[in-house]
C-alpha cells in the first residue's frame, strides 16, 4: 500500500509547481505578455509597411516593386520614391511614418554622382532615424549595364557592387533585414540578365518587377517582424 505524503512535503511541491507555472508567463517591460502567435504564422500575418527610395520605388512607374507588393499581405501607408534622388535628397524628404517596416532603397544616385557608401550609409541612418518604423529592411540597388557613365565616366556596374556589399555589410551590424529582390536577373559581375532590364540599363522591366520585385519585397517585408523585437 502506498505511503501518504506528509502535508508539509505536499505544500513544498505545490508551491514548486505555482512557480514553474508562473517561470512560464513572461511579462514584458510594459507589463504584457509577450506575443505567442507561432512565427510562422506572424510571416503571414499582414503587416504595414513604408518607403524610402528613388524611381525603383516611385508608385508611379510601371516597374516599381511597390506595385507588385501582394496587399493581403503588406499593407503601404506611403512614403517617398522619387526618380533621380540620391540618398541625400531622400534623407532631407522622408517624414515619420507609423509602421511595421521601413523598406530602404536607395544609392543609384549616390554611385551615379560618385557619392561614396560610407555616406550612403550615414544617409540611410538618418532616414531609418526621421521615419521610426518599427522594423527596418534594406534593399540592394538594382544592377546595371552602364560601364561608363556620361560626363564623368563612373563604372557604375562595378560601382554599384561595391555600394551593395557596403549596404549588406552595414545592415546586419545594425540587425536589420537585407534583401537583394534582383538576385535572379543579377549576373556575376553586377549587370543584367539579357532581357531582365529596360533598354536605359538602369532600371528593370515591368515583367522583373512583377515575377521578382514584388513577391520578393513581399517576403522581406513580413519576414522582418518575425522574431524581431521593435
Amino acid at each position: 500500500m502506498p505511503r501518504s505524503v506528509p502535508p508539509r512535503l505536499l505544500g513544498l511541491l505545490s508551491a514548486v509547481l505555482v512557480s514553474a507555472t508562473v517561470a512560464t508567463v513572461a511579462v514584458l517591460p510594459n507589463g504584457t505578455a509577450p506575443d505567442a502567435t507561432p512565427a510562422a504564422a506572424r510571416a503571414t500575418a499582414p503587416v504595414s509597411f513604408t518607403f524610402a527610395g528613388d524611381s525603383v520605388t516611385q508608385a508611379s512607374n510601371t516597374w516599381s516593386w511597390t506595385k507588385y507588393v501582394s496587399t493581403s499581405r503588406a499593407t503601404s501607408v506611403g512614403g517617398v520614391g522619387r526618380g533621380g534622388d540620391t540618398s541625400a535628397t531622400v534623407a532631407d524628404r522622408v517624414t515619420r511614418q507609423d509602421a511595421d517596416v521601413l523598406v530602404v532603397m536607395v544609392g543609384v544616385g549616390d554611385v551615379r554622382t560618385r557619392v561614396g557608401p560610407s555616406t550612403v550609409r550615414k544617409n540611410i541612418s538618418t532616414i531609418v532615424g526621421k521615419v521610426r518604423a518599427r522594423h527596418v529592411v534594406v534593399a540592394a540597388i538594382p544592377p546595371c549595364d552602364v560601364t561608363d557613365q556620361a560626363g564623368n565616366h563612373v563604372d557604375r556596374r562595378a560601382q554599384g557592387f561595391v555600394l551593395n556589399r557596403s549596404l549588406q555589410e552595414y545592415a546586419s551590424s545594425r540587425g536589420w533585414g537585407w534583401v537583394d529582390p534582383f538576385s535572379s536577373v543579377r549576373r556575376i559581375d553586377n549587370g543584367w540578365v539579357a532581357g531582365t532590364g529596360k533598354g536605359d540599363g538602369v532600371h528593370p522591366s515591368v515583367a522583373t518587377a512583377k515575377r521578382y520585385l514584388g513577391p520578393r519585397m513581399t517576403v522581406a517585408i513580413t519576414q522582418a517582424v518575425v522574431g524581431a523585437k521593435p
